[in-house]
């Protein structure tokens, strides 16, 4: 509801849900995919950074530029993810997981 008083124009308001969508959702899944396995710390860290990151971009660079930064963000938000697990401690069983090496 807080969305939709931000926004007067539907289609604003559907493009802006895609920005926030994204970088937040996108980069923990192709992590995931790759087979990093981050604790939820590690995901809360990535997905702050995500809106942090989205928001400025919105606000500074977006209407000088033009450009959507949705996969600048994703990417920062990758980063800061990996950033995270590497320079915090994490609980054991996270990190990259080994291949599959049965047949």
């Amino acid at each position: 509801m807080v969305l939709a008083f931000y926004r007067n124009d539907l289609l604003d308001l559907l493009k802006l849900t895609f920005a926030f969508t994204v970088p937040i959702i996108t980069a923990p899944f192709v992590l995931a995919v790759f087979g990093f396995r981050g604790s939820g710390r590690t995901a809360l860290i990535g997905m702050a950074t995500g809106i942090v990151t989205i928001i400025a971009w919105n606000q500074w660079i977006e209407p000088t530029t033009g450009i959507d930064g949705s996969f600048v963000c994703m990417l920062a938000n990758g980063l800061a993810m990996l950033a995270a697990h590497y320079l915090l401690p994490q609980p054991p069983g996270t990190g990259w997981i080994e291949p599959d090496d049965e047949t």
